[in-house]
């Protein structure tokens, strides 16, 4: 049977799960064991820094360094944890929470994420394991039926999803099938909110669904209804080049009055709780507000992913080629002033959800630089430089060259559709 970085196409569903009692329970002991395993590293890499500073002059340092060394494997960590070989717990909890510590440093050298820290015990869990095959071909994680799923340690689990997409990987789940789904990491959750979740990561040789061919260049310029170029903003979710504007909801900040309200109450809660001496994992009425404002922040991210899901398909249903500003969300996020708009606007998932329905559906995707997109004139081409300058909350300006009068957003957008045909025609060649 081929691993799962042998097949071709990948994908993952999301599943809700309703667990029992006993089953809450061990996913807690597991989620606890991974934590243990991946903090217990990060503290022997932290003393391994501090050491290695003085270890030069003091011999004793190095000898500790090299015992530090030397319990960072699977079998001398839970050598000192027997715990981690109890019944309840998931075999594949230490591999997985080694590779997901060396998976943060890569993540640290290539990306510059930070390096990694300790992970707080909090409401929310997870652990991973992983799906293994018997010489028969079956796996250890499989689909009983439409509503159930076989997993480790949990055995047999109720589960709520789309039966379309259950269907097709029940049909095509067992390995003489032409077209067989493979199951690899699964990841079991639990939010902060108390719901429970099972993360399934799928590979296949054959495609999860039919893909169209793309649309060359050549044919995008003989149509000229079908491409468009979209220019992100907060006065409005997006501009597109077509004069379609769709306005930004907003769902943070309608939910904020909200927040804040609920955020001083779990304050003087955990400020009453402290006074009384009581454990806050004893303090009922504190986690029940925890919870509630859980709920609310969780309320206002669906709500956001609903409306770019409902938007991104409009996009790629009714263009054959998009032109998008390439934005450095992350840039952006460090203006204090900007920092939460930006965050409720959710420009990078669009990005994201476009990009991935438009190859779906064999639409071009185009990502085009975002500089001077605002300062050109879209109609003779000249650069704003200066005192020249559109400004931040200037909605329409007049070029100084040809002085005809733009809207700012529809000026942008119609830049980057001009640059994303440059761009796709160049690929072309």
């Amino acid at each position: 049977m081929k691993s799962m970085k042998d097949l071709k196409y990948h994908a993952g569903i999301v599943l809700r799960i309703y667990p029992s009692d006993r089953q809450k329970r061990l996913i807690a002991v597991n989620s606890g064991c991974q934590r243990y395993v991946y903090n217990h590293l990060v503290a022997v890499n932290n003393e391994i820094y501090r050491l290695s500073k003085t270890s030069e002059f003091v011999p004793c340092d190095r000898k500790r360094i090299d015992y530090l060394r030397s319990v960072r494997h699977h079998s001398d960590i839970a050598d000192q944890a027997p715990f981690l070989y109890g019944s309840e717990v998931d075999k594949y909890v230490i591999d997985n929470a080694i590779m997901n510590y060396q998976t943060a440093w890569k993540n640290q050298k290539e990306r510059h994420l930070g390096v990694p820290v300790f992970h707080k015990k909090g409401y929310a869990q997870s652990y991973q394991t992983n799906c293994h095959y018997s010489k028969n071909g079956t796996g250890s994680v499989r689909f009983l039926d439409e509503s159930h799923l076989m997993l480790p340690i949990l055995k047999r689990i109720r589960f709520a999803g789309s039966k379309k997409r259950i269907w097709q990987i029940l049909d095509r789940s067992h390995e003489t099938a032409k077209n067989f789904i493979r199951i690899g990491t699964v990841t079991v959750s639990r939010d902060p909110c108390g719901d429970y979740y099972v993360s399934l990561s799928l590979a296949s040789d054959t495609p999860f669904r039919e893909c169209r061919p793309s649309v060359s260049a050549e044919k995008v310029s003989a149509a000229p209804h079908d491409p468009v170029g979209i220019d992100m903003n907060l006065s409005n979710f997006c501009t597109m080049s077509d004069g379609t504007v769709v306005p930004n909801p907003k769902y943070r900040k309608s939910v904020q009055p909200k927040i804040a309200r609920q955020q001083r109450r779990v304050s003087r809660r955990l400020e009453r709780a402290k006074a009384e001496g009581r454990p806050l994992k004893g303090a009922k009425n504190y986690q029940k507000a925890c919870r509630k404002l859980a709920e609310l922040h969780r309320k206002a991210a669906r709500r956001r992913e609903d409306f770019i899901g409902r938007v991104s398909s409009d996009v790629v249903k009714n263009h054959d080629f998009i032109a998008m500003e390439h934005l450095n969300v992350k840039g952006l996020l460090k203006n204090h002033k900007l920092a939460m708009a930006i965050s409720d606007a959710g420009w990078y998932k669009f990005q994201t959800a476009v990009s991935q329905k438009a190859a779906a559906e064999g639409k071009t995707f185009v990502r085009v630089p975002a500089k001077n997109t605002t300062q050109k004139c879209s109609r003779c081409g000249h650069v704003c430089h200066g005192d020249e300058k559109v400004i931040l909350g200037q909605d329409e300006w007049d070029c100084p060259e040809c002085c005809a009068h733009n809207l700012r957003d529809y000026n942008a957008a119609a830049n980057i559709l001009e640059l994303g045909l440059q761009i796709a025609e160049t690929n072309s060649i």
